[in-house]
């Protein structure tokens, strides 16, 4: 090579659009002028760009949306923002409600609770020809009672 930086994809780009920093520029025009594929492929960049720019011209002339705002945008995501005092309420409200539920007065459960069952109790088994009688529903309450009354009595 002979010292100079080879010209990248970016600077080419740079320079069709005008963006290109002055002393950058004059070293990509000499190589664009030694070479006719890289000019001709600059023409068309060129060409391409002012095609585009005449075709999107009327709508960089168009207002932008209202709903594009930047400060309305700004204003919709604040309020939609939780603050972070309704978040810890929250969490204390589900807190106080499963405390609520779980905390009952002093022996409002133990009338109801089955005896602690013994080792030797086993299942009472209905009466022989019952089961013929009885249909899946009937049956079902009675399996249902009959695991409630175990070793109760």
């Amino acid at each position: 090579m002979n010292g100079m930086t080879p010209l990248r994809e970016d600077e080419l780009h740079a320079y069709v659009d005008g963006r290109l920093d002055p002393g950058r520029r004059e070293e990509v025009e000499r190589r664009i002028a030694a070479d006719p594929a890289l000019r001709a492929r600059i023409e068309d960049w060129e060409a391409q760009a002012e095609a585009l720019r005449a075709v999107l011209a009327p709508l960089a002339r168009e207002p932008a949306p209202p709903e594009l705002n930047p400060a309305e945008l700004l204003q919709q995501q604040l309020a939609r923002r939780a603050a972070p005092w309704r978040i810890a309420a929250s969490v204390a409200l589900v807190f106080a409600l499963g405390a609520a539920a779980g905390a009952a007065p002093p022996g409002h459960c133990a009338a109801r609770r089955a005896p602690p069952r013994s080792p030797d109790c086993k299942p009472k088994r209905p009466p022989p020809g019952a089961s013929s009688r009885l249909t899946p529903r009937s049956r079902w309450n009675w399996t249902a009672r009959t695991r409630q009354r175990w070793c109760a009595g």
